[in-house]
């Protein structure tokens, strides 16, 4: 554990700094695609219940969710063509940061299914549970409506994708995920506390 901190001490801190505000990241460009893509829909109904925290599966659009995985596509597109013309850029990075989220998804479903004693002590349940802080600003967590644990597949999928490329261009390394999915719960907490701060003060 020791090596890992020191490992992440020693890091470019612009990269470290991406992965600070990762969760950020991850939310504003989920939010950001829903909201305009609803609101053109009609759906504002659906993204009110949606954002109050619950995940209406039962009367979802059907072409949000196709739109969903089209924008999600096209955004890999111009991350395969930013890793390309400069491996070690740090805006291919943040489409790093954005797609690691999928894994962090797989991995808080897993973790689920670890017997702990007390199942709210540990940092991937406390990803994947919670109002503020969750998961489900993805879009892609309604395929569950259409089969169970569609969204896991997808989310596999995506992973896979994500590991491939970065394989390929010599990036890919254990030491390079257990970075990254270090720094993420802190990301969490961080970002959830200037939302709880910001509400104060506002």
């Amino acid at each position: 554990m020791t090596k890992i901190i020191n490992h992440i001490i020693q890091a470019d801190k612009r990269r470290l700094l991406i992965y600070l505000f990762s969760y950020a990241i991850y939310r504003l460009i989920n939010n950001s695609f829903s909201y305009a893509v609803l609101s053109l829909m009609n759906e504002d109904s659906f993204r009110e219940r949606w954002t109050s925290h619950s995940v209406p599966c039962g009367d979802t659009p059907h072409l949000f969710l196709i739109l969903f995985q089209v924008f999600k596509v096209l955004l890999f597109i111009v991350f395969i063509r930013l890793i390309k013309q400069k491996a070690d850029g740090l805006l291919s990075e943040i489409f790093i940061a954005y797609y690691i989220y999928d894994l962090v998804y797989i991995l808080s479903f897993m973790w689920m299914f670890i017997p702990f004693p007390d199942n709210h002590s540990h940092f991937w349940m406390f990803i994947s549970s919670g109002p503020m802080w969750s998961l489900i600003s993805s879009g892609q967590i309604f395929l569950s409506r259409y089969l169970p644990h569609l969204d896991l597949i997808f989310a596999c999928l995506w992973t896979i994708a994500l590991f491939i490329v970065l394989k390929q261009r010599n990036r890919l390394s254990l030491m390079f995920l257990i970075n990254r999915l270090i720094i993420i719960p802190v990301s969490v907490f961080l970002i959830f506390w200037i939302i709880y701060l910001v509400g104060r003060v506002v």
